[in-house]
């Protein structure tokens, strides 16, 4: 359900009183940019693994229509929506159609308008057959197992599981527990460190989460120094001492309910309800760092999402002046959500061989680039709106950059990028490219739009036409030079 304020016009800034977001990616986003998100997010995040499979059921409601500013007039919203999206793009067909938008508003008589045909809607999708999946027989106690566990704990073993299963069904627990994971009724990985965990109730692990990723306006009642929150807000390193401030008070909030209630008896005890984070700290801390949501450390962890930091010009024209760089390489994408990038991220730093770079004392870790060393070179990995982007360069002068080791940094940054993208159920995909103008420039490429050349467009020469511009605006790139570091499927 994607809900829109009808009394807004789409190409209005959102207030920063209603979202803060400024310093962060989504500083400065019109309601449009936000509608135009969300579409695409579920498109990607809830379609089905086929692109032939049928396509998630979105709904559309405009609140405030009694201060609309479409005349009153719905195809006039309909038709405001759908434009948003790009002329060759399906998805404003696909998703903004007459049945499936609802107007709300306030009202004189009631509170609010009946909602009853919105209901209706709601109903009919939930009886729909498309929701019906034939599992083993076997399996079916999960349906039960989750709801009733949850009233007793929050993580569960994997051999409680499956001591509760047929012996010779046991072996294919994995199984089960992966289709549950898919489903999104709990969190399983089938790795080192987490195999034996089961987290049976998810809400739980994500409220865990939102109380990390608060704003300023929620900050009443912990403890921590003003300085702690203010690098936090600003760089996304988070001192472990105030993580546990944070989920402290969530948890003390928790047992002041439970005493009204008459559940707790002890007012200093917090381990005996399941919903405490703390007695979970580590284990979830597990789980985040699976995910790409936190790179969980010992004395602190990076938030990524909280990062608000720009890279430092002194950087990136350090980069721009050495003389063994490679190109910039460009991995497109049809639609790019941050939160990838934010992952690969806090995958690079989960290599045993690369550390991320210090500049006067800080991690160089910004809101749209990260640096690393490796033991020979340094990289940088950025993002923009649509693209990754990466590109090698030697930070000693008059050393030499080798290819062979530039092509095994691309190759496991587009191995952890076809790993993450592949954990979307319909699948994300990318292509390799350059930018013709000033290509070997980070600081270039990261602002500029456009000009993008597709590798799969490019002929291998010292001279050539560039592809995108053969009128007035000709000029002629070195694909070569363009191409020397890294591995392209060039013409």
């Amino acid at each position: 359900m994607v809900v829109v304020d009808a009394s807004k016009r789409l190409k209005d800034v959102v207030d920063e009183e209603v979202c803060d977001q400024d310093g962060s990616m989504f500083s400065k986003w019109t309601y449009k940019d936000y509608f135009v998100f969300w579409i695409k997010s579920i498109h990607t995040y809830c379609g089905t693994e086929k692109e032939s499979g049928p396509d998630p059921e979105v709904i559309i409601v405009a609140t405030h229509w009694d201060r609309n500013v479409y005349q009153n007039n719905k195809d006039c919203l309909i038709t405001s929506l759908q434009y948003q999206f790009p002329t060759n793009s399906t998805l404003g067909a696909k998703y903004i159609r007459d049945d499936k938008i609802f107007m709300t508003q306030f009202s004189q008589e009631s509170p609010i308008e009946i909602l009853s045909d919105l209901e209706k809607h709601i109903i009919d999708i939930a009886c729909q057959d498309r929701w019906a999946d034939n599992i083993p027989k076997e399996w079916t106690f999960m349906e039960i197992e989750i709801p009733q566990k949850k009233s007793s704990q929050r993580i569960e073993s994997i051999d409680e599981i499956s001591n509760k299963m047929p012996m010779e069904f046991q072996k294919a627990v994995t199984d089960m527990l992966r289709y549950y994971h898919d489903a999104g009724k709990i969190l399983h990985f089938n790795e080192t460190d987490l195999q034996e965990l089961i987290i049976i109730d998810v809400q739980w692990f994500v409220d865990a989460f939102k109380n990390i990723i608060t704003d300023k306006l929620h900050q009443k009642g912990i403890e921590a120094s003003m300085d702690d929150w203010d690098e936090y807000y600003q760089t996304g390193h988070l001192k472990d001492s105030l993580l546990t401030e944070i989920w402290r008070k969530k948890d003390q909030d928790l047992h002041q309910e439970l005493l009204v209630k008459g559940r707790a008896a002890i007012e200093d005890e917090t381990s005996e309800d399941p919903r405490y984070l703390l007695p979970h700290k580590d284990e979830i801390l597990m789980f985040m760092n699976r995910l790409g949501l936190v790179a969980a450390g010992d004395e602190s962890h990076y938030v990524p999402c909280m990062n608000r930091e720009e890279v430092d010009r002194e950087l990136t024209s350090t980069i721009c002046g050495s003389n063994e760089k490679s190109f910039v390489l460009l991995f497109q994408f049809d639609f790019l959500p941050y939160f990838l990038f934010y992952r690969l991220v806090v995958s690079c730093m989960q290599m045993g061989t690369w550390e991320v770079l210090r500049s006067k004392g800080k991690p160089c870790l910004y809101r749209n680039v990260a640096l690393f060393s490796t033991k020979d070179n340094h990289f940088a990995i950025a993002v923009t709106e649509t693209a990754i982007q990466l590109q090698v360069y030697h930070p000693v002068l008059d050393e030499i950059l080798e290819v062979e080791k530039t092509l095994n940094i691309q190759r496991i940054i587009e191995g952890k990028m076809n790993e993450i993208t592949s954990s979307f159920r319909r699948g994300m995909k990318f292509i390799g490219g350059f930018i013709c103008k000033n290509g070997n420039d980070l600081s270039n490429t990261l602002n500029i739009e456009g000009h993008f050349i597709s590798e799969l467009t490019l002929k291998k020469k010292e001279k050539v036409v560039c592809p995108l511009h053969q009128g007035t605006d000709l000029h002629v790139i070195n694909t070569n030079e363009m191409t020397k570091y890294w591995e392209v499927q060039s013409k």
